[in-house]
């Protein structure tokens, strides 16, 4: 019988180009049922009406997926993203009260963050040198690195950390398994 219990849940994946966020969501893909997949895009530039689009997008995107509810909602990226790299576009968005007040309206519903990362340089190096990653640079991963940190260290989010130093194998596995246990969490809330 509780397989047929809808479990509302949005999933986000997070981390820096090349951690394995694409390969995670095309296994997703093969391996969840009854899912809606948004893939959030980079702002153009750093200018105040593009500031002002991004953050929209992600009001309007959190709340279509949290009206979208039963499926379970991936999104490949999401606000932490904007905190994180938007020094690239000359500005700083860490702390930007828009984007927290995100925080508090999701913390209200089911939600996972996988947070991907992978503290290997030379097998970073490789990952980049193969996807020809011409956005972040190499030298540019330890700061964007800690500022993902700061921003996955202070969330009061449902926030879990990968390491993709490992096969693909075992980072689909082990998300599978977080994604079990936090639907069998929410079935058990929702009998109380």
């Amino acid at each position: 019988m509780e397989k047929n219990i809808k479990i509302k849940m949005i999933i986000v994946l997070e981390g820096l180009d090349c951690t394995g966020k694409d390969t995670i969501l095309e296994s997703l893909k093969q391996n969840l049922k009854d899912f809606y997949i948004v893939t959030t895009e980079r702002p153009e530039d750093c200018s105040r009406i593009e500031k002002l689009r991004i953050k929209t997008d992600y009001r309007l995107l959190l709340n279509t997926a949290i009206t979208n509810l039963p499926k379970i909602t991936i999104f490949n990226r999401f606000w932490f993203s904007e905190q994180v790299y938007s020094i690239k576009r000359g500005y700083d968005a860490l702390w930007d009260n828009d984007i927290m007040e995100l925080s508090r309206i999701l913390k209200k519903h089911p939600h996972i963050i996988f947070y991907f990362y992978n503290d290997d340089d030379e097998e970073m190096k490789k990952r980049m040198e193969k996807e020809k990653e011409d956005y972040l640079k190499v030298e540019e991963r330890k700061e964007l690195s800690n500022r993902y940190n700061q921003v996955i260290g202070q969330s009061m989010l449902n926030i879990h950390r990968i390491n993709t130093n490992m096969s693909k194998e075992k980072v689909l596995e082990e998300v599978l398994k977080i994604i079990r246990e936090e639907r069998e969490k929410c079935i058990k809330e929702n009998k109380n």
